[in-house]
């Protein structure tokens, strides 16, 4: 099967998960020195630490699988320009029934890497090839020669995981309890709350 072109998605700062940790969870420092203007393949796998600590992150049951390949290049004044697919399996809870929903995800995204001189204040308007920067996704930043691509592709597993996952037919307000007469009733899941500040 051929690879997925890249698609290019809206960047979602708002709703991304950036990591609390002083060392981002998949990290996959690249020093822009080594590239060249061909582009280089890089093909990264999350270890199962790794995963554990993305699910943690992201605040779900497991992050049970995530493989990433890269196309990266030098683009001149010290930044880089990365294609990127990847693929994860996502464990989660159904926000209807609280039972585990499985997803796979399969993304792909176009980034651009700059030093923070030239990318921070989006004072640049065009590439070294002259594509507009504002068609490509917010730079990257590169500090010290050097840019994390793994927490970019981390940042984009985060916004494209559901967040509000369920089951294939399940709708909100589908919580069924046993009702007094052996039959079922309709009770949302804050039914419990309810009836506890009715105590109160």
């Amino acid at each position: 099967m051929p690879p997925r072109a890249a698609k290019r998605r809206p960047f979602r700062p708002g709703r991304a998960v950036p990591s609390p940790a002083a060392t981002p969870e998949f990290q996959r420092m690249i020093d822009v020195a080594t590239l060249g203007d061909d582009e280089e393949r890089f093909a990264f796998d999350a270890t199962p630490d790794e995963l554990k600590a993305l699910a943690k992150r992201f605040q779900v049951q497991a992050l049970e699988d995530l493989h990433a390949d890269a196309a990266v290049r030098a683009i001149g004044g010290g930044g880089a320009r990365a294609r990127v697919t990847f693929h994860a399996s996502v464990l989660q809870s159904s926000v209807v029934t609280l039972e585990p929903v499985r997803s796979r995800i399969d993304e792909a995204f176009e980034v651009e890497f700059l030093p923070r001189a030239e990318g921070a204040d989006g004072q640049e308007a065009d590439s070294e090839d002259g594509q507009d920067l504002e068609a490509l996704e917010p730079p990257g930043e590169v500090t010290d020669g050097r840019f994390d691509l793994g927490e970019m592709i981390a940042e984009y597993l985060s916004l494209a995981i559901d967040p509000y996952p369920r089951q294939a037919g399940e709708e909100f307000g589908e919580w069924h309890d046993a009702a007094p007469d052996g039959g079922t009733q309709k009770e949302g899941p804050f039914a419990a709350l309810k009836n506890w500040r009715s105590r109160a």
